[in-house]
């Protein structure tokens, strides 16, 4: 079916988010026309799929983050702007969660996150390869080349915090995805190579946040999976990097490299310096942002400083209202869109982890698909890195979401084959 081959296509791409054709990236372009195709065939040839587009349990509180943000168009500094981020996030929450339901009605979330592995191996790769070699191909991709990481690694992202992030989320479905029992060996490995990367990509970010939201989702599969499955995924993948790192080694004293060649090949160090980094800068800067932005918000909380203030803006210092952006997702919607939208936020978060933690709680026999039990962990760790980071719509994490709900949303009767909330693992 053409809908899936697109929406699978954006999602592979997803990673490469930076390249961009005519303004839009090219996995938006593949998520628009598979939209449109999606759109028109719920329209005219399927009833029952066409009431997903406003059964939404989204779009109630899709309305008081609506009502927050235009309340606070009264202090934008600019109204264009602070609209267009309104846009994106409305369309986030309904059309294209609503589109992901309908996918995952059809049978496709299987090879829609297998497509997200897939992309989470193919931007690790590239963070990799710039952290071994010392290259630039991650910031030259991101159209980022003069951008100073300062010894962290971004891969095709364009920012350290949003590689992390990313590689977090398809780490956690890809552990997920090797624990089913009906996985061929040559399965395993394959997944347990991308798993690999994808940890080593979590840490050469140096983003602390995804270091806890990697450490989280352990925690989640302990719960999920338990133990011996577990320890035995984290055995093969720690036997994996001994033996990757052997085999650099080894090359490395074999074939060695130009005296100019950077290469930056420190892990010790990283890590050790993104723990000070955050001890020593970050924390304190940012906290004082917090205070700064409730400071302003509290004499009046019903009407935010604009959504032009939004991180992902992209406007300049001197239209910022404070001297930076308040790296928590829900403190920076009551900063910028007020009480109303802050409730709104809050609403479909907290249903959402709802769904998560009855997943993972009422799973004791084992009978809900390895897959579902993975997006409810990832959902869980991103609600987690969200406290420290200050992104809004990114589209890996309302596609995660998307995948969750769809199942929980589920239609029974629709199609018998494929009507099951709990998926054959």
């Amino acid at each position: 079916m053409l809908s899936k081959g697109l929406f699978i296509g954006g999602t592979t791409v997803l990673c490469f988010n930076f390249v961009r054709v005519f303004g839009l990236s090219i996995s938006d372009w593949l998520f628009f026309a598979t939209l449109v195709l999606v759109f028109s065939e719920t329209l005219f040839s399927n009833s029952v799929e066409a009431s997903f587009w406003y059964r939404n349990k989204f779009i109630g509180p899709a309305v008081l983050v609506f009502l927050g943000a235009t309340i606070s168009l009264v202090h934008s500094k600019s109204i264009p702007i602070a609209i267009t981020e309104l846009v994106q996030q409305i369309f986030v929450v309904t059309i294209f969660v609503s589109l992901i339901w309908i996918l995952v009605q059809r049978g496709f979330s299987e090879a829609i996150v297998m497509a997200l592995v897939i992309s989470g191996f193919l931007a690790s790769v590239v963070g990799v390869v710039d952290f071994i070699s010392g290259s630039r191909i991650g910031p030259i991709i991101s159209a980022t080349p003069e951008i100073q990481l300062w010894g962290r690694y971004a891969g095709p992202l364009g920012h350290p915090n949003k590689f992390g992030y990313f590689l977090v989320l398809s780490a956690i479905l890809t552990m997920a995805q090797s624990f089913r029992p009906d996985s061929t060996l040559a399965r395993r490995i394959l997944l347990g190579c991308a798993l690999l990367v994808q940890v080593i990509g979590v840490f050469i970010s140096g983003s602390v946040t995804a270091y806890l939201g990697f450490a989280f989702a352990l925690l989640g599969m302990l719960i999920a999976f338990g133990t011996s499955r577990l320890f035995a995924t984290l055995f093969w993948g720690v036997t994996q990097f001994l033996a990757v790192i052997a085999l650099i080694w080894v090359s490395w004293n074999m074939f060695q490299p130009p005296r100019n060649f950077a290469v930056g090949f420190d892990l010790p160090n990283l890590g050790g310096s993104a723990i000070q980094r955050v001890q020593g800068i970050t924390a304190d800067s940012r906290l004082l942002l917090i205070k700064e932005a409730m400071r302003q918000i509290f004499p009046v909380p019903f009407i935010g400083a604009g959504y032009d203030q939004l991180s992902t803006s992209g406007i300049g210092s001197f239209l910022r209202e404070i001297d930076g952006t308040v790296h928590n997702v829900f403190l920076q919607i009551l900063y910028t869109g007020g009480i109303f939208a802050f409730v709104g936020w809050v609403a479909i978060h907290l249903q959402v982890g709802i769904y998560s933690i009855s997943i993972l709680h009422k799973d004791k026999n084992r009978t809900t698909s390895y897959m579902v039990l993975g997006l409810a962990i990832a959902v869980l760790s991103m609600f987690v890195m969200d406290q420290f980071q200050d992104s809004i719509y990114h589209r890996e994490k309302w596609l995660v979401i998307g995948l969750l709900v769809g199942h929980v949303w589920r239609m029974p009767k629709l199609n018998d084959a494929k009507s099951r909330l709990v998926l054959p693992a």
